[in-house]
């Protein structure tokens, strides 16, 4: 499909891009307390402490967040009602069903995977379609507006 193509991927980076910046000012004003105040697996919070050590003996000095995967700065926003509700959300399981396509959807952007999967109609078709790609775009979008 021609929509898996370079400027849909420019795009779609910028704006994920933004919106990761943008649940990080989130998370360090909402939840500044997310590694005691969120379930985060202790693999997780060891992977980001170790990067943030490493960042900081090369004299980058950035809050955690900043080494958290986007899935698990995600993880953070659904779980912090403040930080969901902030993002116009109504529920942290809305929160967490239309943020997990977000995260879906980064994922194939990063790795140049098609972010158009099925073209069929089909009840039992498997892979993102077209109206899926414009739901989760619009949940970007909704987000990035209001948060900004």
């Amino acid at each position: 499909a021609d929509i898996n193509r370079s400027p849909t991927y420019m795009h779609l980076h910028g704006d994920i891009s933004r919106l990761e910046r943008l649940f990080r000012e989130l998370i360090m004003s909402e939840a500044p307390n997310w590694k005691t105040e969120v379930s985060i697996h202790p693999a997780t919070v060891e992977d980001i402490e170790r990067r943030h050590r490493r960042a900081q003996k090369a004299n980058i000095d950035l809050e955690e967040i900043f080494y958290a995967q986007f899935s698990t700065q995600v993880k953070i926003i659904c779980s912090v009602e403040s930080c969901w509700q902030s993002c116009g959300f109504s529920s942290s399981e809305k929160a967490s069903s239309a943020l997990d396509d977000v995260v879906s959807l980064r994922n194939d952007v990063a790795h140049s995977m098609p972010v158009l999967q099925n073209t069929n109609r089909g009840l039992l078709e498997e892979g993102r379609t077209i109206t899926e790609l414009g739901e989760t775009y619009r949940t970007i979008q909704e987000c990035i507006e209001k948060l900004t």
